[in-house]
């Protein structure tokens, strides 16, 4: 019984929305036509155009905004190379690349100030933050 639905995205795949502590802002991750590879976005909560946080290297997921809103977090293999990593085989239906080469990292709002906050190997994703900014929480 849903009312008062909105269509914010068009086109490509946007997956993993999440709202800012104001609600006033969405971050998702987008691919699509001109954009082959998973990138962070943007956007105003009530609609508009999406712009990218993240800068286009790697593959990006698990983006989330910080208490204050100023800064995001998420997870991109840039580090492994700045090409997209290779597609998983998708045969016996969806599968969720579990890339070793993912690392946290943290930027403005409009992907300045770019800080690495992981160097290890393995997944380091599915990133989320306490209400106080004080803590994350990765896999």
């Amino acid at each position: 019984h849903l009312r008062n639905v909105k269509q914010l995205t068009f086109g490509g795949e946007n997956a993993e929305a999440y709202f800012s502590a104001d609600d006033k802002w969405l971050i998702f991750q987008h691919a699509g036509e001109g954009v082959p590879c998973d990138r962070i976005y943007i956007m105003p909560a009530s609609g508009g155009t999406p712009r990218p946080v993240s800068d286009g290297k790697g593959k990006t997921t698990c983006s989330y905004f910080f208490p204050r809103g100023k800064r995001v977090l998420f997870s991109s293999t840039e580090a492994g190379g700045s090409e997209c990593p290779a597609r998983p085989d998708y045969a016996h239906g969806y599968v969720w690349p579990i890339y070793s080469t993912y690392e946290l990292y943290t930027a403005n709002r409009d992907g300045s100030d770019l800080k690495r906050l992981t160097d290890s190997p393995g997944y380091d994703a599915e990133a989320t933050i306490t209400r106080d900014g004080k803590h994350i929480v990765f896999t």
